[in-house]
């Protein structure tokens, strides 16, 4: 039995609405996430918990499991 037409065209707009509601979500998380891991790294560094460096040499490592993952 197929949906009444109003009613697939009510799905579409709230997937629609969902999907930009989502968006704007993502948009404001994201740089706030990246502050407040700039935060951490600085007071990673500040307390001399590590280097530089070790910073660097994680983010390598974190963007290269991310790839693997990609590969699969």
């Amino acid at each position: 039995m197929k949906k009444p037409k109003r009613r697939r065209e009510s799905q579409l707009r709230d997937k629609r609405q969902s999907a930009e509601t989502f968006r704007e979500m993502a948009e404001s998380f994201i740089p706030e996430f990246g502050a407040r891991l700039a935060a951490v790294e600085h007071i990673l560094l500040e307390k001399n918990v590590c280097t530089y460096e070790e910073l660097r040499e994680a983010r390598r490592f974190v963007d290269m499991k991310a790839e693997m993952e990609k590969g699969r």
